[in-house]
């Protein structure tokens, strides 16, 4: 079983409402929109599986996912309202249980990523571009040298364990390649 590691100013084991941490924003797991299996290509990487999915985020699609988030937490649906983005998004799974850790959300209007904790929350931060550039030559750098790391953060410490630089190296050029031809599904 993997230890988790908290993330700073949460309790681990706490999958209670949204609260803001010195890192960014937790939400339950359960408040994360799952990728869309017709949208998503997986490349596998040893213990792990990088996915490359195009998603669009609405209101509709945001409401629908909290709502039902709404109902397994036994909590009241409160509608909200976001502005429509989208883009490019990489999900970091387990490969063999596909269980997401990580998700890169290249998005147009609000990039940002997560760090998630299976069946617990998820920590969801604003990307600063300004700071760091280009996201997607930011993503390649964490998984080329911080998957490790990250994923440890997220408590799969033995997937962590797992990574195998080469392997994350031999399909990083696919991982990029399908990422930059990302489009709207059709």
């Amino acid at each position: 079983m993997a230890e988790e590691r908290p993330v700073p100013g949460t309790d681990a084991g706490d999958t209670g409402p949204a609260s803001s941490t010195p890192l960014g924003h937790r939400h339950p797991s359960s408040t994360i929109i799952p990728p869309v299996a017709a949208n998503t290509r997986y490349f596998e990487a040893g213990p792990v599986a990088i996915g490359v999915e195009y998603r669009l985020i609405t209101n509709d699609i945001v409401n629908a996912n909290l709502k039902a988030a709404s109902q397994e937490l036994g909590t009241e649906h409160v509608p909200v309202n976001v502005p429509e983005d989208g883009g490019v998004s990489l999900h970091v799974v387990d490969a063999a249980t596909y269980a997401e850790y990580l998700r890169f959300d290249l998005f147009d209007g609000s990039p940002h990523y997560h760090y998630i904790h299976p069946g617990k929350y998820q920590v969801n931060i604003p990307y600063d571009q300004a700071a760091s550039g280009d996201m997607l030559d930011w993503v390649q750098q964490c998984l080329r040298h911080r998957l490790r790391d990250m994923l440890e953060f997220c408590g799969a410490r033995t997937v962590a364990a797992g990574v195998d630089t080469a392997k994350i190296e031999a399909v990083l050029p696919d991982v990029v390649q399908a990422a930059r031809g990302g489009s709207p599904p059709a």
